[in-house]
This record gives structure tokens, C-alpha cells and sequence, in this order.
């Protein structure tokens, strides 16, 4: 029985402290860059970014395989204008981590 209890006591306080993934969408309205840790790509949205500290989503250098991709895609739909689906995770600190994204007219 007390295995049983330490077991729903883990699962629950494991599920309560992973981030859960939030979806909006609307277009690219500023791109600011940093240094490689310090929220390299920034972006921000005409729709916000609800649950973000600040109002911005960010990808560091070296924390997707597809830094370059996402940088590139993002900065392109910014300049044409296009509508951006973004998924994204607030962090504990309560900045705006892209999961992933898609581009559409």
C-alpha cells in the first residue's frame, strides 16, 4: 500500500511541474537578437503571446537541432507578412519557449 501511494504521490508531482504547451497564432510583429543563452531569437506577435512573462517567444542557440531553420522561416514570414501558428512551452521562470511553428497565408 505505501508503494502504491509513493508511486501516485511521484506521478502527481510529476505532472504538476511539466510545462504544458500553449498554441497561438497571428503574425510576426518584431525580431530581436542576443547572445547564444540569453533568448537568442525573440519574437513577437500582433496577437501577444498569452502566459509569457514578457510578451515575446524565444529559441537559443544550440536548443533545437533546427536553430537556423526556425530563424530563418520565422524572419521570413515576418517580411512577407505571413500568419504564424506558434506552439510554445512558458517556462518555470515564466519566458516563452517555440516548440514549433508553421507558416500560412
Amino acid at each position: 500500500m505505501r508503494l502504491v501511494r509513493l508511486a501516485l504521490f511521484i506521478s502527481i508531482t510529476v505532472a504538476s511541474v511539466q510545462a504544458q504547451a500553449a498554441f497561438v497564432s497571428g503574425k510576426v510583429n518584431a525580431i530581436f537578437l542576443s547572445a547564444s543563452t540569453n533568448f537568442a531569437f525573440r519574437i513577437n506577435m500582433t496577437s501577444g503571446i498569452p502566459g509569457c512573462k514578457s510578451n515575446f517567444a524565444y529559441i537559443n542557440v544550440g536548443g533545437s537541432g533546427n536553430y537556423e531553420a526556425y530563424v530563418s522561416s520565422l524572419t521570413s514570414a515576418y517580411l512577407a507578412g505571413k500568419t504564424v501558428g506558434l506552439t510554445y512551452t512558458v517556462q518555470s521562470d515564466g519566458y516563452c519557449l517555440i516548440n514549433e511553428f508553421g507558416v500560412s497565408d
